[in-house]
């Protein structure tokens, strides 16, 4: 890797990758495409700003053309705390991301890596026992957040279903991501006193540690293939053996109840937990991890009960997702 450009440089993921990428001797130069110039001095680094308010700059699309990337990072502009519906995010989020991978098969910029999540997937009770990479995308549309995931897939896809360009597209789509600085919603909701829970319900999850998360993007740009891949760490815990590892009391609650209680919160803004996140807590929502090994050939550091350990809520840098 050479000449890098990165997308969301903002928000956590673009910038814990832009952080990694600038210890790199060997990246020569590093553009950053988000709404606001990153908080970080280096030579090697330059920025240009996004926008989805008129009046547009399309400053971007000139500093993305002469940039003369070898890689593309399209990480998210949004953080991944709260999954309320907002337009603003939506068009920021979504519009740009789709904006700068057109820009990116015009320019025809080598690697293209794409940071996804399995949401796109969708918790529902018909999910097979491992999905694959070939399962449908049948994540809830009804939220703009998981709209959006599945709305930069799908370009992406027809991308690679279309005539041969030069652009090799990798998906990445990671679990939940855990660890002493992430901020998300499963770590907000582990970091209540006592966590409710499905009666009858104690599905399988997968997590991965957020220092895997950079390791699979670094690894998909330095061996390049096309397709999307589902991440995750080794292993799988029910939600209840999790709380048990981070000595959590748990309360049963009907699910009647759960979902009736948690769809009214989440309507009235009360909550910042959606039905789709519930929806993790009751239905499988398991990846098989076969193409990831065998074609990407990626193999996480850290053994899902690792990843459970690391994490330690009151060592969260809260303030760095705002």
């Amino acid at each position: 890797m050479e000449n890098i450009v990165i997308t969301g440089t903002e928000y956590f993921w673009g910038k814990r990758l832009l952080k990694e990428l600038l210890t790199d001797p060997r990246i020569q130069s590093i553009l950053a495409l988000d709404i606001k110039k990153p908080d970080i001095h280096s030579e090697r680094l330059t920025s240009a700003r996004l926008s989805f308010k008129p009046p547009f700059h399309f400053e971007w699309a000139e500093a993305l053309k002469e940039s003369q990337a070898d890689t593309l990072f399209l990480c998210p502009f949004t953080v991944d705390y709260c999954y309320h519906d907002n337009h603003a995010t939506h068009l920021s989020g979504v519009q740009n991301s789709l904006r700068i991978f057109r820009k990116a098969l015009e320019f025809e910029i080598p690697k293209i890596v794409v940071l996804s999540s399995f949401l796109a997937y969708g918790a529902r009770w018909e999910n097979p026992a491992f999905i694959t990479e070939d399962h449908l995308l049948l994540g809830d549309r009804h939220y703009q957040h998981i709209r959006g995931l599945i709305e930069l897939e799908e370009a992406c896809l027809a991308a690679i279903a279309s005539a041969p360009s030069r652009s090799i597209i990798t998906i990445l789509r990671i679990v939940n991501a855990m660890g002493p600085n992430v901020y998300n919603s499963l770590s907000r909701y582990l970091d209540y006193p006592v966590i409710p829970t499905f009666l009858g319900f104690d599905p399988p999850m997968q997590l991965i540690h957020e220092n895997d998360v950079i390791n699979a993007l670094i690894w998909a740009a330095c061996h390049p293939q096309t397709g999307p891949f589902n991440i995750a760490a080794d292993g799988f815990l029910s939600f209840n053996e999790i709380c048990s590892m981070l000595n959590k009391p748990t309360v049963p609650v009907f699910h009647g109840l759960m979902n009736v209680f948690g769809s009214g919160m989440w309507k009235m803004r009360l909550s910042e937990f959606s039905p789709a996140f519930l929806a993790m807590l009751r239905y499988r929502l398991v990846l098989d991890l076969t193409r990831a090994k065998n074609t990407l050939n990626f193999q996480p550091q850290k053994h899902i009960q690792d990843v459970v350990m690391s994490i330690d809520a009151s060592k969260i840098d809260k303030s760095a997702w705002f």
